[in-house]
């Protein structure tokens, strides 16, 4: 099928058409956004996401992407809580990482305010803005639904929300699509390449990521890509 577009255009049209009054609607969620984020399973076509600190220090955000970006870092936070405590050498034996190793890590995690300490024990705290952020994947494809949900699934360990676009003309009915994408909880959106209009066919729900250390590794990298804004 010739679509007579690329994906770039289609990526560029849904910018155009549907981020700016999204985020005009929705400033307190997705206030930016950016291209070909690393992620643990691949990398999205586009990132909306939310990390402002507005009312944090800029410093702290750049030091909290640098250290997100270390798959020991995020995998450290992704097994913390907000709730509760847990013991620094059941981190280190569950994670594989030196005892030595974890403290460090667990001190620098601290001194950024991403971590709260009592006695050995950790719990993830409330002034890190960790709770506010969230990541939204999206996946352009000319063509073939059926691989754009296949690569949209893998994003959802990573991301809140996972949307995939393609031009109207490409989608299949709605009866056939529906049930799939709506089992994996994975958004679809058709884009009018003659008019620029977007259509939602299948609406996707804030989830947590299937895994918080991948989701808070892809943060980091989105961090550094947005400008960590």
């Amino acid at each position: 099928m010739n679509i007579g577009i690329s994906e770039l255009d289609l990526v560029e049209g849904f910018l155009e058409g549907y981020s700016a009054p999204f985020h005009a609607s929705h400033s307190d969620f997705f206030g930016s956004y950016a291209l070909e984020v690393p992620m643990s399973q691949g990398r999205p076509d586009l990132v909306l996401g939310k990390t402002s600190d507005q009312h944090g220090d800029h410093a702290k955000c750049v030091d909290l992407g640098q250290l997100l970006r270390k798959p020991k870092y995020s995998s450290v936070i992704g097994n913390l809580s907000f709730r509760r405590f847990t013991e620094g050498d059941y981190l280190s034996e569950t994670l594989g990482i030196r005892q030595a190793e974890m403290a460090r890590i667990l001190c620098e995690l601290s001194e950024i305010g991403v971590v709260r300490r009592k006695s050995d024990k950790y719990m993830l705290s409330e002034e890190s803005n960790l709770r506010s952020r969230a990541l939204w994947a999206v996946e352009f494809k000319l063509t073939d639904w059926k691989r754009a949900l296949y690569q949209a699934i893998r994003y959802r360990s990573s991301a809140q929300r996972v949307t995939v676009v393609m031009p109207a003309q490409s989608l299949p009915p709605r009866s056939k699509v529906l049930g799939v994408y709506a089992r994996f909880n994975i958004g679809l959106s058709s884009y009018d390449t003659e008019s620029g209009s977007l259509k939602t066919v299948v609406r996707t729900k804030t989830m947590n990521p299937y895994s918080m250390s991948n989701y808070y590794y892809g943060l980091g990298q989105f961090m550094e890509l947005s400008g960590c804004a």
